[in-house]
């Protein structure tokens, strides 16, 4: 997870493959290969996704000039 006032511009992706409810947590894997992370993958917390963890980062790269992000919600049926 980023440091509370981090900014990280470097353009990845990630997917949520899998939750772990005892342990609060979301299972992802990173587009930047098997050298991120566990194998590739990482663990975000629940409360990372519902907005209480808050590192600033949209904010700061939607302040970053000449940058285009974009945001995907993941949905189930």
């Amino acid at each position: 997870m980023p440091a509370k006032n981090e900014i990280s511009l470097d353009g990845h992706a990630l997917l949520p493959v899998e939750y772990n409810a005892p342990a609060q947590h979301f299972i992802v894997r990173n587009s930047q290969g098997k050298e991120f992370g566990d194998q590739g993958y990482c663990y975000i917390p629940y409360d990372f996704f519902i907005g209480k963890y808050n590192t600033n980062q949209i904010n700061k790269a939607k302040e970053a000039q000449d940058n285009t992000f974009s945001f995907w919600c993941l949905t189930h049926d």
